[in-house]
């Protein structure tokens, strides 16, 4: 899949979508230099990222021939005349990335720029598309084209916020084909593109991003809705709609064998689970629960760490969701678990390892943002700016700002087993999940 400009515009694609129909056309095309290299040298697409990849910004003749697989969209945005000799492939370098994001969408606010599922993201189905991607393959696209990745989400965000003139005008821009929107049937349905769902593996800082998100305007429930704090646990509160966490918790029992706790130890969820006959009694619950809490809220969400595995059940029901995703050393998370319930490192590991690779490959390709625990206490004000830009709150008052600096306890802060202990300790695919990961935080 080729980049396209219509009418002056650039038709932005979903990134991990784009990258692997790139490759599928490179190796098909007789004619292509690149799909020569990979047939002769019998690249996978994971070999490109394994192999040109690095540490560092490269030049080379190689280099130059697989570019486009290295956020190509930001490159055809910065440079449609393909005059991008200054642009590195290669966006490890998080102020460079930032640079690089920053001058697209400054180029592709003043050319109008659309993306290429407008007629399914406007009518309010735009799902991810069936990758056909191992987890490994997918974790490497998804690091090397972070910035083609913010891009994606920042449009297809206004896709969603866009008034019907807007919508209009982008269908129209498309040639799109199709029947207008329809009216949902059934009664009032909260907005799924106002819907924002936070993931990660407990103890990740989940309940403390929620808690900002409710500052930020976020509905996250009714007061009586909510989880109630635990002292010695959680003393400023989940912030977790106590029927969705409970609903999700009977889901994984209801699919595992084990009468135990679900979320600790969760069943194998074979593709396709989302649809078991045995879950409809839960699906019946929880669009009730979404109208009853929700259908009037502007801007909504939930939190609880089991969506990391349970979240194509619910993205069946709101499938126009965003993510933000939180991130936390996995050594400080093992260290937490232990402490508060006496779970073994090599226990711990595995369940973060799970978590948050499934929750990577479940919100591939849709709207997302990494944030890291730890910038709460070295960067409030920056971690603060993505998230307000990312949910389209046009900034933070002194008030929102005052309210979270308050209700922000270092002293909450109790596990820094990272600081003490080396990472090389750390399985290599935990090491490598956390890697890509951390680098989503940077942008």
């Amino acid at each position: 899949m080729t980049d396209t400009w219509l009418g002056g515009q650039l038709v932005l694609h979903e990134p991990a979508a784009r990258v692997r129909d790139l490759y599928k056309e490179s190796c098909s095309d007789a004619a292509s230099a690149a799909g020569r290299e990979i047939r002769e040298r019998d690249w996978s697409l994971a070999d490109i990222y394994r192999d040109l990849g690095g540490d560092g910004p490269r030049s080379s003749e190689l280099h130059e021939l697989f570019r486009d697989f290295f956020n190509g969209q930001t490159r055809s945005a910065i440079a449609p005349r393909r005059d991008d000799s200054k642009l590195e492939y290669w966006a490890g370098v998080p102020e460079r990335g930032a640079q690089l994001r920053d001058r697209a969408l400054e180029i592709l606010r003043q050319r109008r720029a659309v993306v290429g599922d407008i007629d399914r993201v406007y009518r309010g189905r735009c799902r991810p598309r069936e990758l056909g991607m191992d987890a490994e393959t997918q974790a490497l696209v998804l690091a090397y084209n972070q910035i083609d990745m913010e891009l994606y989400a920042h449009f297809c965000g206004l896709a969603h916020f866009a008034s019907p003139e807007a919508g209009q005008w982008a269908r129209s821009a498309l040639h799109a084909r199709g029947d207008p929107p329809r009216e949902e049937a059934g009664g009032a349905r909260p907005q799924g593109e106002r819907a924002v769902c936070v993931l990660g593996m407990s103890r990740s800082g989940t309940s403390l991003t929620a808690q900002v998100l409710n500052v930020l305007g976020v509905d996250l429930g009714a007061p009586e809705e909510l989880m109630k704090p635990a002292e010695g646990n959680n003393p400023a509160g989940f912030w977790e709609h106590e029927g969705i966490a409970g609903l999700n918790e009977d889901i994984l029992l209801s699919l595992g064998s084990a009468e135990r706790q679900g979320w600790r130890h969760p069943p194998e969820l074979p593709e396709g689970w989302e649809r078991d006959a045995r879950l409809e009694r839960h699906r019946r619950e929880a669009e009730a629960m979404l109208r009853e809490s929700f259908a009037d809220s502007p801007l909504w969400g939930w939190k609880d760490p089991r969506n990391c595995l349970t979240l194509p059940f619910w993205q069946q029901l709101v499938p126009e969701m965003r993510y933000v995703i939180c991130v936390r050393n996995p050594l400080d998370v093992a260290a937490s678990l232990g402490a508060r319930d006496g779970m073994r490192r090599e226990e711990s590991l595995r369940l973060w390892l799970l978590y948050m690779s499934q929750a990577l490959r479940h919100v591939a390709g849709r709207p997302r943002l990494f944030v890291a625990y730890e910038d709460y206490f070295a960067g409030l004000n920056r971690q603060l700016e993505r998230l307000a830009g990312f949910l389209g709150i046009p900034g933070l008052s002194h008030a929102q700002r005052d309210e979270i600096a308050e209700r922000l306890d270092p002293g909450l802060r109790h596990q820094r087993e990272s600081e003490r202990a080396s990472e090389e300790s750390l399985p290599r695919d935990v090491t490598e999940l956390y890697a890509t990961l951390s680098a989503g935080t940077r942008d």
